[in-house]
């Protein structure tokens, strides 16, 4: 599955999962977008890869042979890792507002439940592990302290890449003299 078409996926899923355990009102989205966007205003939860796609164990390689075209599709197994970061700006007067943590950790659960790990598995994807969540702080452009909290995610999904070309249909051996 190529790279656009993973990061919809996994926010459509997450969007559906949440909504799925009646967290409402949190907006999924991808961050680092190739356009400036701005921040969300209200609770929201972003998506993004941390590092490169892993290649794990060798290509697999299959030919057929189809009215005389040979179709060559190659597999190669990989293994891509996302980070979620949780954001919700505090109001100490309403303690009922769900926070980063609590935000980032019902994420968590989305992605580790049986329904996220059924859709994935009909797109061809898999979830390799769902690690802690990490709260983190920092000053805002308003001056005061908010809360982002983050886990990392791994993904296994494969790279198809299928050839055609014509089978040789004749051969002609010649012996020259030299």
């Amino acid at each position: 599955m190529l790279d656009n078409a993973l990061i919809t996926n996994l926010i459509k899923i997450m969007d559906d999962g949440l909504a799925a355990i009646n967290v409402t009102g949190i907006t999924v989205a991808q961050d680092f977008q190739p356009t400036q966007q701005g921040m969300v205003k209200g609770p929201a939860l972003y998506l993004h890869q941390v590092g490169p796609a892993k290649r794990v164990g060798f290509m697999r390689s299959d030919s057929r042979i189809i009215d005389n075209v040979m179709t060559r599709t190659q597999t190669q197994a990989l293994e891509t890792h996302y980070q979620y970061s949780a954001l919700s700006t505090q109001d100490p007067a309403n303690q009922n507002q769900l926070t980063a943590q609590d935000i980032a950790q019902y994420a968590a659960y989305v992605m580790q439940s049986t329904d996220t790990v059924a859709k994935l598995s009909a797109l061809g994807l898999g979830v390799l592990h769902v690690k802690e969540v990490r709260p983190q702080y920092f000053s805002d452009d308003r001056q005061r302290y908010e809360a982002d909290a983050t886990f990392d995610f791994g993904i296994t999904h494969k790279q198809i890449i299928v050839t055609t070309v014509p089978v040789v249909e004749t051969e002609e051996f010649q012996i020259l003299p030299v």
